[in-house]
């Protein structure tokens, strides 16, 4: 199983930044069971990312972000682990 991952990020709110630290876990993926000829017998599992929690950063409190950071977020999250 993969450990926890993180990285920090400036988030642009109405009138201000705030900076965030996002823990997650990266999955990635792999090929499913193959019969002797190679057809399938289990699909593949595709990578995923999955985020955690979210903290102001430099703290141990959790903060809610909109739906929008959010996928902001996620989106850093899958270009740590381009091949």
């Amino acid at each position: 199983m993969d450990k926890m991952r993180t990285f920090n990020k400036k988030l642009t709110r109405e009138k201000y930044e705030v900076e965030v630290t996002v823990e997650y876990e990266y999955y990635p993926g792999c090929r499913g069971a193959r019969e002797k000829y190679g057809v399938p017998l289990e699909p593949d599992e595709p990578p995923t990312v999955l985020i955690d929690t979210i903290y102001l950063a430099g703290t141990d409190k959790e903060i809610s972000v909109t739906d929008d950071e959010y996928d902001e977020l996620e989106r850093v999250a899958w270009s740590n682990h381009k091949d």
